[in-house]
């Protein structure tokens, strides 16, 4: 098989279903029934958390700026993040895939490798999934399950007086996106290799997530998937509270902070608005706010920093000078 073959070319549908399935778990123990079957059947002890995320190609990744293999992990990424902001540990992961009839099937089969790989890295199998010919370009969309820990601190959870927090550094993906925009992606990736990875390789928070849903003064937790400004207006709005950000203390990442003569935009606006950093916002009370945040550290090696506080009053979202703060991102913005 060349390069260049499609799936047609390559023995059709069922011939590249075999070769995706190559990619999938074997002798995995909570597989009970794996991929080849009408469904999959898994062994879990407890509750089941389940999370599903859809990514299309112009909308979400452009495989001229990344490679296919990329947008496969980054597709997986995105459902492992949503656990992790649920204190779950992944099992199995399914994939739904959509190319074109004359899409490469080695790109095909890239796609489906870097959703197997990411998965793996995380402790999850790929179990199965569909896939159809698309006229849309290409559609991923990773259903993952995982196994619930005892307790989720849902976005419904926060309380007047808790701080605010988010794990890691902010921006880095939106700051990527500005370069592969404005440069092009040889120039991007030659002199931004460390930023742009922030982008098409991005992790998540798995083990930080399952460690602060088992601390008690933890109380509201999600990923950031649309931006601090678009997420924390999530949690303001389900728990009917106050967000007051302030936006100094937002921890930037360094490669987007060396990059910002570049971006177009102040620090603070990407990291406010940066989208797909997967990191964790959580709101915790105040009193076990040094104990967390020591812990956290200590326990999983991940660094977390408090961003502004929780009042009562109208939900939304405000700066410390009482300026709103508005979603940055929304799917059916006008």
């Amino acid at each position: 098989m060349n390069d260049r073959q499609t799936i047609g070319e390559t023995g059709g549908e069922f011939a590249f279903i075999d070769r995706a399935l190559a990619q999938a778990a074997r002798g995995d123990q909570r597989i009970i029934v794996g991929p080849g079957d009408d469904a999959a059947v898994l062994r879990c002890g407890g509750e089941a958390v389940v999370t599903t995320d859809l990514l299309i190609e112009g909308r979400h990744f452009r495989l001229d700026w990344i490679a296919p293999f990329d947008a496969g992990w980054r597709a997986a990424i995105s459902s492992l993040s949503d656990l992790a902001a649920m204190g779950a540990r992944p099992l199995a992961g399914f994939l739904s895939l959509g190319v074109g009839p004359q899409f490469p099937a080695a790109d095909a089969e890239d796609l489906v490798r870097g959703v197997a790989a990411c998965l793996e890295i995380y402790g999850a199998a790929l179990a199965g999934g569909d896939t159809v010919a698309s006229s849309s370009g290409v559609i991923l969309n990773v259903c993952l399950a995982g196994e619930w820990q005892g307790r989720s601190c849902l976005r419904s959870a926060a309380r007047p007086g808790d701080l605010i927090c988010v794990t890691g550094r902010l921006g880095g993906s939106r700051a990527a996106l500005r370069l592969l925009e404005r440069l092009g992606p040889g120039a991007a990736w030659e002199g931004h290799h460390e930023l742009i990875l922030s982008y098409s390789a991005p992790h998540a928070r798995t083990s930080a997530g399952l460690w602060l849903t088992r601390q008690d003064a933890v109380h509201a937790m999600m990923d950031i998937s649309d931006g601090l400004s678009s997420d924390l207006w999530r949690i303001a709005e389900a728990s009917g509270v106050r967000c007051v950000v302030d936006v100094s203390a937002l921890p930037v990442s360094p490669a987007a902070a060396a990059a910002a003569h570049l971006t177009g935009e102040t620090l603070a606006d990407t990291a406010l608005h940066g989208g797909e950093d997967f990191e964790l916002l959580f709101t915790i009370a105040p009193e076990g706010a040094e104990a967390v945040l020591g812990g956290i550290v200590i326990e999983t090696g991940t660094q977390a920093a408090i961003v502004g506080r929780v009042d009562e009053g109208e939900p939304g979202v405000f700066a410390a000078d009482g300026a709103p703060i508005h979603p940055a991102f929304e799917h059916f913005a006008p």
